[in-house]
């Protein structure tokens, strides 16, 4: 199938296509699994993460004690620096731009979200109740040579997190749309 996408209305159209064409097992909430939808368009890529909260720090809750803060923090700081996680092919020359990092179980000052506040320890945290848990991200990468970006290697998602045995891949780029599962022992989507 071939197309020219030109917005990024078509791409959140195209990437909610394949999100619903896929069998019900795509939608499961699975621990070790997390999902990736990568769209490469223009000068760049982005890369949409979603997975249960306790494949990146090994709960799926709001932290419950200073323990788990600093594992919530530690795991937005190894994310935030998704350049090290998702690594293009070197000849495309890509760089992280822009991330963003949202769960609805976490305090948005733990993730490092801009001009977040702590929320007061009466009122405004997060649910401690809310079990099963997800993060989503997003991760923008300019490449100045987008023409020879063929490859991302995960491995590094792979030894950052050691929940995470699986992850789900859906590619969208002008010419091709794929999907892929990627392991610790073949952690390189090429295309």
């Amino acid at each position: 199938m071939s197309y020219r996408v030109q917005s990024a209305a078509q791409w959140a159209a195209i990437f909610g296509f394949l999100a619903t064409s896929g069998a019900a097992h795509a939608q499961e909430h699975a621990h070790g699994v997390a999902k990736l939808s990568i769209a490469v368009e223009g000068a760049g890529f982005t890369v949409q993460l979603e997975s249960p909260l306790d494949n990146l720090v090994g709960f799926e809750h709001a932290p419950r004690n200073k323990q788990q803060e600093q594992a919530v923090r530690a795991m937005a700081d190894k994310l935030r620096g998704a350049g090290a996680l998702f690594k293009p092919n070197s000849e495309a020359q890509c760089r992280l731009g822009k991330s963003e990092l949202a769960s609805s179980a976490l305090p948005p000052a733990l993730i490092g979200k801009a001009g977040a506040k702590a929320a007061p320890k009466e009122t405004g945290k997060p649910s401690a109740k809310a079990e099963h848990a997800d993060l989503d991200a997003s991760f923008e990468f300019a490449c100045a040579r987008p023409e020879a970006l063929k490859s991302l290697n995960l491995a590094s998602m792979f030894s950052g997190f050691t929940g995470l045995r699986r992850i789900e891949v859906q590619l969208v780029t002008q010419k091709r749309q794929l999907k892929r599962t990627l392991t610790r022992t073949s952690a390189t989507l090429a295309w």
